[in-house]
């Protein structure tokens, strides 16, 4: 079994740092997802990037919780 790929890293100060995978998620994409963060350890998280109506683009983690950019991640 292969794992699907995540499309960027995103190194935040303080961390989590991220593990995003933007486009459409189907049923497979959590779990190799939960792999990824086991392969990278505790100071990244799985977060999945979706544009909304208005143009803008939310983060959620696999859990659900809603996540924003830190200044210093956005700045790099």
């Amino acid at each position: 079994m292969r794992l699907r790929l995540f499309h960027f890293v995103v190194y935040q100060d303080p961390t989590p740092n991220w593990l995003v995978f933007a486009a459409t998620a189907d049923k497979q994409v959590p779990s190799d997802l939960r792999q990824w963060e086991k392969i990278f350890g505790d100071d990244f998280v799985a977060v999945i990037a979706k544009q909304v109506k208005d143009g803008s683009i939310r983060f959620r983690t696999l859990a659900g919780q809603e996540m924003t950019l830190s200044e210093t991640a956005a700045s790099k």
